[in-house]
């Protein structure tokens, strides 16, 4: 199988899911989001575009991925939009992280202690998932900056 194969791979949706999207372009703010790319299909057959989201700011860069907070307009909940572009994602690790990191937001979407995956959907040139948002920063975040947790913490 290809890589473009593969990554379709990877954004295809299994039960475990609680719902799909789709991109379209968007501007709002400061917050740019060039998701020029239209004509996508989401794999669980419902069309809907990035309009269904306001952008409300980055949360995180890495070096695959930007992380933005975002709200469903239609339940106004508050979720984190991983954005990763898919020319990064172009040799077997790279698809093996993507792939793992996919499954572990699946997974996690029935863990009450672990942040799931809401949905996820690409376009030409992306792969987004959409995945529950939690204020306050990633667990490594407060390690660092604690250096240890107490017990009543951890």
């Amino acid at each position: 199988m290809d890589t473009t194969g593969i990554v379709n791979e990877i954004v295809s949706l299994n039960g475990s899911v609680r719902s799909g999207r789709s991109p379209t372009t968007k501007r709002k703010g400061l917050i740019k989001t060039d998701y020029e790319d239209r004509d996508i299909e989401p794999s669980n057959g419902f069309r809907v575009s990035l309009n269904d989201f306001e952008f409300i700011r980055v949360i995180g860069r890495g070096s695959y991925a930007k992380v933005m907070m975002v709200r469903l307009k239609k339940t106004d909940r508050i979720y984190a939009m991983k954005v990763i572009k898919k020319e990064l994602v172009n040799d077997d690790e790279d698809i093996d992280w993507v792939q793992t990191e996919k499954h572990v937001f699946e997974i996690a979407s029935n863990h009450p202690f672990l942040v799931g995956l809401h949905s996820c959907f690409q376009s030409k040139s992306r792969l987004f998932f959409v995945i529950e948002f939690v204020n306050g920063g990633d667990l490594m975040f407060h390690m660092q900056r604690m250096r240890r947790l107490e017990e009543s913490h951890a």
